[in-house]
């Protein structure tokens, strides 16, 4: 190969997670024989393009091609999360775009998190954004998000048709009446 990189050049995990770390090459070039190896095996290990996460700390996951080509990916591992936070609002119109959001308490990591929904007829994930939703019938909906270690959190949505609504005002000139406008207020 031209060119050596790994699928990711860094990535931080839960104690006992793991990730698939792959060798990539340009596009056309292709090397079998791809070492990979980590700088401190107590803190994360390699094998098989998997990455297991062993203890808290930090290192580097080297991989190099026969040629000599290197490169690297800096591993971050923390504690595994006891907890997980997840982001909804309660209602949405049948039209929406639902962007889930979770997250984890600051001093620990969680790479792996799994998000399922309850019924699928109801929402459904976006194909290329796994944490979108798209509402395909009005109904109640719970969404789950799942740490590899099994902690749990769950919100329920209820998708309707919850049409905008307009009032009608008087409109109020600012001159000549109230030539000061906002102050007179």
């Amino acid at each position: 190969p031209t060119k050596l990189k790994l699928s990711k050049s860094s990535v931080t995990l839960g104690k006992g997670e793991e990730t698939t770390l792959s060798p990539v090459f340009p596009k056309g070039e292709y090397c079998h024989d791809v070492v990979l190896s980590s700088s401190d095996e107590k803190v994360a290990s390699i094998k098989n393009n998997v990455l297991k996460a062993n203890s808290v700390g930090t290192c580097t996951i080297t991989a190099k091609a026969h040629n000599g080509m290197t490169a690297e990916c800096k591993v971050t591992v923390k504690k595994m999360a006891e907890s997980v936070t997840l982001t909804v609002l309660p209602k949405y119109d049948i039209d929406a775009q639902i962007r889930v959001l979770t997250s984890v308490p600051k001093d620990s990591a969680a790479y792996n998190i799994e998000l399922s929904v309850s019924d699928e007829s109801i929402l459904a994930f976006d194909e290329k954004k796994k944490n979108v939703l798209h509402p395909k019938l009005n109904g109640e909906c719970t969404i789950t998000a799942t740490l590899s270690n099994g902690v749990t959190a769950s919100k329920t949505v209820t998708i309707g048709d919850y049409k905008k609504s307009s009032m009608s005002f008087k409109i109020l000139n600012q001159f000549p009446s109230l030539p000061t406008g906002c102050e007179v207020v």
